[in-house]
């Protein structure tokens, strides 16, 4: 099997058709190379496009897209391998998928499942490996389809990124699934480890009709001096679930070292996120790893540093898990998390780790589980279970409730509201302030306060 240069197009059949391309050695070396004017076209059936790129002292792609790629009617898969190789001093990153700026990746009908693997080179110092890397536009039309982003960094603290993606990303019509899983890796002589990330967007991904689940998870990379960074999903550009009951989850997860523990993000977000139509579950869990004469990692499940966070319509679910804090922002004075139409809940917790079936394990004392963010209720009967910390909560129209969670021995005092109708709660046993706004019921330990 040979290197594949398109065009001369290719036009498939009614029936299944194979596209392969292979290149081990070339520089660089690309198993399929769709040029700018290029088309591959399968048509009907159930279509395989593969094509696989191992470098020799050079960058891989396994599929590299300046054109169309199109498999119309059919339960198609679209895969494609990278594999960097190695020379010292040098960067020879691995991509499974490229897709550049006038690339056009369409699955059309079908249950389609679209696959990148990317693995960066062993001996450079920032060798990539990214699944997908995505600068124009792929989208999956109709039908329950998937794709999926894995990408691992070469050795030596190389990054991995599941799906990097600056272009836009659409589901169509139907249940889809993106999945970007990251792995940075190892460093052996010292220094930090390689970051992992799951989902890096600056473009726009949007789920569109149907069930949706947005997932990325992001691994750090072990190091002797710090550790790497674990990041979920990275948010800089637009990511919506579109209507229906969607899920966006971001899991990071900071490697342990034999300095200071790596960072873990589950979600972090500074510009437009949210569900949109629909009762949509966003969680984030963020687990800091475990550091040797330095400190532990910070673990933050959702951290919104500008921007907005927004669930829509629907009865939606906005949860952070967070080994230091499960949800935090960049002040309270501008909305970051808004709850939309429905009747929502609002959940961070501070927690000990993962349990072996991978669920979050609660940490006894939540004082400090939320920071430095505003959190609006908007219209609906919502739930605010978030612990304990320095935050802002409006209830806004609606039947509002706040759970406060117990801390030792301390007792809760609640103030007077202010002209705005904001009022204090304080606990003895906590130096954090909580603001809160037009929430009718207010709880600890099954004790209604108000």
């Amino acid at each position: 099997m040979s290197k594949l240069i398109v065009p001369p197009n290719i036009i498939g059949t009614n029936q299944s058709d194979l596209v392969q391309g292979v290149d081990k050695g070339g520089i660089p070396s690309i198993g399929i190379e769709v040029l700018i004017n290029g088309i591959i076209d399968t048509r009907l059936g159930n279509d395989t496009i593969t094509g696989e790129g191992q470098g020799f002292y050079s960058s891989a792609i396994g599929i590299s897209n300046d054109g169309t790629i199109k498999t119309g009617l059919g339960n198609d898969t679209i895969a494609g391998t990278g594999e960097g190789a190695s020379f010292p001093k040098y960067i020879y990153p691995g991509i499974g998928i490229f897709n550049s700026t006038t690339g056009i990746i369409s699955a059309g009908l079908g249950n389609d499942t679209i696959t990148g693997t990317g693995e960066g080179g062993s001996d450079n110092d920032d060798s990539k490996g990214i699944g997908i890397s995505n600068q124009g536009k792929i989208s999956t039309d109709a039908g329950n389809d998937n794709i999926k982003g894995i990408g691992t960094g070469g050795m030596y603290s190389g990054d991995g990124i599941g799906i990097l993606s600056s272009g836009s990303v659409d589901g169509g019509t139907g249940n889809d699934s993106l999945i970007g899983t990251g792995s940075g890796n190892t460093i052996v002589y010292g220094g930090v480890g390689g970051q992992g990330i799951g989902i890096s967007n600056t473009g726009k991904i949007n789920g569109n009709a149907g069930k949706d689940d947005i997932i990325g998870t992001g691994t750090g990379g072990d190091g002797p001096g710090n550790g790497g960074k674990g990041i979920g999903i990275q948010n800089t550009g637009s990511i919506s679930g579109g209507s229906e009951d969607d899920l966006i989850t971001g899991i990071g997860k900071g490697s342990n070292s034999g300095g200071i523990g790596g960072d873990g993000i589950g979600i972090a977000n500074t510009s437009d996120l949210g569900g949109s139509d629909g009762s949509d579950v966003l969680t984030g869990i963020g687990i800091g790893g475990k550091g040797g004469y330095g400190a532990n990692g910070h673990g933050v499940g959702i951290s919104n540093t500008a921007g907005r966070i927004s669930a829509g319509n629907g009865n939606d679910q906005i949860i952070g898990y967070g080994t230091t804090v499960g949800i935090e922002g960049n002040g309270v004075n501008v909305v970051g998390i808004d709850g939309g139409t429905g009747d929502d809940l609002f959940k961070a917790r501070k927690i000990s780790g993962l349990n072996a079936q991978g669920n979050p394990i609660e940490s006894a004392n939540q004082n400090g589980s939320v920071s430095n963010i505003f959190i609006n209720g908007g219209k609906g009967k919502d739930i605010f279970d978030v612990g304990f910390g320095t935050a802002k909560l409006s209830g806004g129209q609606g039947y509002d409730t706040l759970l406060l969670p117990v801390l030792g021995s301390g007792s809760y005092t609640i103030g007077t509201p202010d002209v705005n109708g904001f009022f204090q709660i304080k606990n003895t046993a906590s130096t954090n302030v909580l603001t809160v706004s037009g929430i009718e019921h207010i709880l600890s330990g099954g004790v209604t306060l108000v």
